[in-house]
């Protein structure tokens, strides 16, 4: 069953990936005046995918 799901989804406790409203809401914040002080940061919106 693992390798039919992806590895996101098995781990995580709501059993799904990142959804398209999740990375707009990050999109919008950091072309808020927010985030104006924000320089040189990554921000991942895989739902946590990239730390595994």
């Amino acid at each position: 069953m693992i390798k039919i799901d992806s590895l996101l989804e098995w781990s995580d406790q709501k059993k799904r990936g990142s959804m398209p409203a999740e990375q707009v809401a990050v999109m919008l914040f950091l072309l808020s005046p927010e985030a104006s002080n924000l320089t040189g940061a990554n921000f991942q919106t895989d739902g946590g995918f990239s730390t595994y």
